[in-house]
């Protein structure tokens, strides 16, 4: 049977995420989140990729994990 969820995806400007261990402490923290499904950390460019289940977590929510968890500020990169 297929799965018919609706996923989004989100990129995420991380603001002080300099390093290979930031990027791991980020991507360990968002993939134990519930209705996150995948995630791509690039610290060289600040960046995080989140395909997520929207009727499970919003990207308001994310952003607040991010920071709560990690420290690190966090915007939607339009």
């Amino acid at each position: 049977m297929v799965d018919l969820k609706e996923k989004q995806r989100i990129r995420i400007r991380i603001v002080g995420m300099d390093c290979y261990s930031c990027s791991l402490l980020l991507d360990r923290t968002l993939k134990r989140v519930k209705g996150v499904e995948r995630v791509w950390v690039n610290y060289v460019l600040d960046t995080v990729f989140v395909e997520f289940d929207p009727s499970i977590i919003s990207e308001n929510d994310i952003l607040q994990m991010i920071k709560k968890k990690t420290g690190y500020d966090a915007f939607i990169h339009h």
